[in-house]
């Protein structure tokens, strides 16, 4: 059987500072059972850096030694095929490609570059090697007169939004 919720009912000026103490005491009940999870996660995560430091320093020296090997031996093991294949794993090159700036050069003024050879038009595939996240800009909305927010089909709606503040420094000494 479910009970119902009561319902919080604050009929006064009193009442309502009651009702700010008792958010302030349950507040300091999650504070302190988040502290508590907190520190639990911490001795936690220190335990399994304790722990698995030594086997991920093997594991590192391991890839490396691997590495090298391979390197070293690049053209006997692997000239006609790009991958070797071991009981318990496999050893290997992967071709792969990836755009650096030319010497000289910044990724700052390729885009610059870029944007000067944009023509604009559909296709265009200089437009197309610029990403652009384009979104209302509201803080600017807010400041313009409401004939041109009518233009653009925006409005500004003011609303009163409750809320509180708790003075921990009262409350701490209220409860103690």
């Amino acid at each position: 059987m479910r009970k119902k919720p009561n319902p919080f009912v604050v009929a006064d000026l009193d009442a309502a500072d009651k009702a700010l103490a008792r958010l302030a005491a349950i507040r300091r009940i999650v504070d302190a059972e988040n502290l508590r999870l907190n520190e639990t996660v911490d001795k936690l995560k220190a335990h399994v850096t304790e722990v698995t430091a030594a086997p991920l320093a093997e594991a590192a020296a391991i890839e490396a030694a691997l590495a090298t090997f391979a390197a070293t031996r690049k053209d006997d093991l692997f000239a006609k095929a790009r991958s070797q294949e071991l009981n318990f794993g496999t050893l290997g090159f992967r071709r792969s490609a990836e755009v650096k700036p030319q010497p000289k050069h910044t990724w700052g003024s390729i885009l610059e570059r870029i944007k000067a050879l944009v023509t604009g038009q559909d296709g265009d595939p200089f437009k197309a090697a610029v990403r652009l996240k384009e979104e209302v800009n509201r803080d600017v909305l807010k400041e313009w007169p409401e004939e041109r927010l009518l233009t653009v089909g925006a409005r500004i709606v003011e609303k009163d939004t409750f809320y509180y503040e708790l003075k921990a420094e009262q409350i701490k000494e209220a409860a103690a």
